[in-house]
């Protein structure tokens, strides 16, 4: 088990994972440097992917959801090359709170990219990355404002599905504030 600053090396390869993995503290999980990258392979209708809420740094790692279910749920989290894949129907594949993403690639069918719509403040940042939704009328990048959100991007490409937005900022109605 990982303790805090730990670090966690994952050589070449596949990795089928069929319940959530939650870091357990604030720790490292990246790929080889050098190498291809391995790919987390998430199946399995109870899992909702990979957690970090506690602050960890994914680098050089591929995620790929199978199930209509988040990927990537962050809380903190630095997120450095890294490409993940969401399945047709997810309603969110990375959900991001208080997160820096950078030289990443997102793909998913709805909202690639989300808020974490709690109700308190989630500033993120994203930065040389490109999110691209497959769906119709699907935004790329999805900030729901149920609290004060801020998305800082820098050298983003966001791709909506067919009739759907690049960037897209909702609220709730009750005084959230969101800023792209």
């Amino acid at each position: 088990i990982a303790g805090l600053d730990d670090e966690l090396i994952l050589s070449p390869g596949d990795y089928p994972l069929t319940q959530t993995v939650e870091d357990p503290a604030r720790i490292t999980i990246r790929g080889v440097a050098g190498q291809p990258r391995p790919r987390l392979l998430f199946s399995g209708a109870s899992q909702q992917g990979l957690r970090l809420v506690n602050g960890s740094l994914l680098r050089d790692v591929e995620i790929e959801q199978a199930e209509a279910a988040t990927a990537l749920t962050t809380s903190g989290a630095r997120i450095d090359r890294v490409v993940v894949k969401g399945s047709a129907g997810t309603s969110c594949a990375i959900l991001l709170k208080n997160a820096l993403v950078r030289e990443s690639v997102v793909v998913s069918g709805l909202n690639p990219i989300c808020s974490s719509p709690d109700g308190g403040t989630n500033t993120s940042i994203l930065r040389n990355i490109t999110v691209i939704a497959t769906e119709p009328a699907s935004p790329a990048v999805n900030l729901y404002a149920s609290g004060d959100v801020t998305f800082n991007l820098t050298n983003v490409i966001a791709q909506g599905g067919p009739g759907g937005h690049a960037l897209l900022v909702a609220g709730d109605g009750l005084g959230g504030h969101g800023t792209i």
